[in-house]
């Protein structure tokens, strides 16, 4: 059997004395506590349910707060790693500039050693101390002065090419001397080992153009 509850207990008061102000007092009393009652259970039930809901949000919100700590964390791990990569890539940049500057400086220094060694060697073709470059510009000075070189080697060539001619042209002639006078060679020969000393100057003269006469002829030195 259930608990009797204020309420019937107002009810059974209600019923049985109707008559009696103190009982109906009571019993309306008792019905105003039971109203407070419920309405602070109810007020309680709605706490609890708004308690429980806070915690529910409390809990996401902690579940929020260590996703962000941990993201932060990946985050700052990510920016020291970033860091350190920079670091590095900035080292490896500041050396290869440093690197491409020194070759950079080595490359200007040669095409300064170049650039004088030019100057210079079209100063002495165009016979001058650099005023025809610097009047004409170097480009033309290099064009004129490979004109000029190449008239000079057509010249050295053509020079050359008389020496030469001269020179078959002289061993015809002794070729053409000894087939027609074969005594003179073996009187030339003969000079040859006469000693220099032991004559005058006039016929020193006559024993070295023998010397000269065997050498050009036979080819070899008497």
């Amino acid at each position: 059997m259930r608990e009797r509850t204020a309420l019937d207990i107002a009810l059974d008061l209600d019923a049985a004395s109707c008559s009696s102000f103190v009982i109906l007092e009571a019993a309306e009393a008792l019905r105003r506590q039971h109203a407070e009652l419920r309405r602070l259970a109810m007020k309680n039930a709605a706490y609890a349910s708004l308690t429980k809901s806070q915690d529910d949000e409390l809990s996401l919100h902690r579940d929020r707060a260590a996703a962000y700590r941990a993201a932060v964390k990946n985050i700052d791990s990510e920016r020291e790693a970033n860091a350190i990569l920079t670091a590095e890539r900035d080292a490896a940049i500041s050396a290869a500039v440093a690197a491409e500057r020194e070759a950079h400086a080595a490359d200007i220094e040669r095409l300064k050693r170049e650039r004088h060694h030019i100057y210079d060697l079209l100063a002495r073709i165009h016979r001058d101390g650099g005023q025809y470059a610097a009047e004409h510009g170097v480009e033309k000075a290099c064009d004129d002065a490979e004109a000029q070189v190449v008239a000079w080697l057509d010249t050295i060539n053509g020079i050359d090419a008389l020496i030469e001619q001269a020179r078959i042209a002289e061993r015809a002639a002794h070729s053409m001397l000894i087939a027609a006078a074969p005594d003179l060679l073996e009187v030339c020969r003969r000079l040859s080992h006469v000693s220099l000393f032991a004559v005058d100057e006039d016929v020193a003269s006559i024993i070295m153009l023998a010397l000269d006469t065997v050498q050009k002829a036979t080819g070899e030195k008497p």
